[in-house]
């Protein structure tokens, strides 16, 4: 269910769900509560902005409570239309959560985001500080792994439609290269290629590292849209900084 925390061991956030409505509007609003009350507070203003501000191009009054500023937000947006979340990762002193925006105008949609923070300081944490492998190696594993889960779509696209108009619609949408089967990107084909997988957008699980890779399709082919969530396990990783605290340290077995 949205909101729900995961169990585990460290320094952990109390997050409570802010409800309301608007013009039209839903809301599900994540308030982190903390013994340090300042870094609370700090990780709450983050999350407002990081809700209101990609949806509202107006200012909006800050001195308002958090339910007030939502609220103002919906009014001034005629699409905006709700917002939720859910709570990914809650243990080690790291808070890891999903912020689902809501959206109808000619047709309904969702967009996600992912933000991460330390429990201790309230900062917004990049990939970086909570993976040492080299983003290069990274980028590449998700371009391997993005080119799989196409192929699995374009399959499913072919069972049902066989060799039409739709599946080469896709394929082109995709990027796809029938020859070498992989997903060409725009770093090896400008302009031609595929948007290019980003390492900026991530999340924590405690058994993954969330990464994310949109395929914007038209509304005739969203049923064909891929799942945008890569799941990297942590045994394959190495953590850095407060994430070494979910990785169980590796024990030699003992002597016969």
């Amino acid at each position: 269910m949205p909101g729900a925390a995961q169990p585990g061991p460290g320094l952990q956030a109390q997050v409570v769900a802010l409800s309301g409505k608007g013009k039209g509007a839903t809301f599900k609003l994540p308030q982190v509560a903390l013994e340090n009350r300042a870094v609370a507070e700090l990780i709450n203003r983050q999350l407002l902005r990081r809700i209101i501000a990609p949806n509202v191009d107006s200012p909006i009054d800050t001195m308002g409570t958090p339910a007030q500023q939502i609220r103002r937000a919906a009014a001034l947006d005629c699409c905006f239309s709700g917002t939720n979340y859910t709570v990914l990762l809650n243990q080690g002193a790291l808070l890891s959560l999903e912020l689902t925006f809501e959206y109808h105008g000619t047709y309904y949609y969702e967009r996600t985001d992912h933000i991460t923070f330390d429990l201790n300081t309230g900062q917004v944490l990049a990939l970086a500080d909570v993976i040492a492998d080299a983003p290069k190696t990274l980028s590449s594993r998700l371009r391997s792994a993005i080119s799989r889960r196409i192929s699995e779509e374009l399959a499913r696209a072919t069972a049902e439609y066989g060799d039409s108009a739709t599946v080469a619609d896709l394929k082109q949408r995709f990027g796809w290269n029938a020859k070498t089967r992989q997903v060409v990107f725009a770093r090896d084909a400008r302009p031609a290629g595929a948007p290019e997988p980003s390492l900026t957008e991530f999340a924590l699980s405690p058994h993954a590292v969330l990464l994310y890779y949109r395929v914007g399709l038209p509304p005739g082919l969203l049923n064909f849209t891929p799942n945008e969530t890569y799941a990297f396990p942590w045994s394959g990783l190495r953590p850095r900084g407060p994430a070494q605290q979910l990785v169980p340290p590796v024990t030699a077995a003992p002597k016969r």
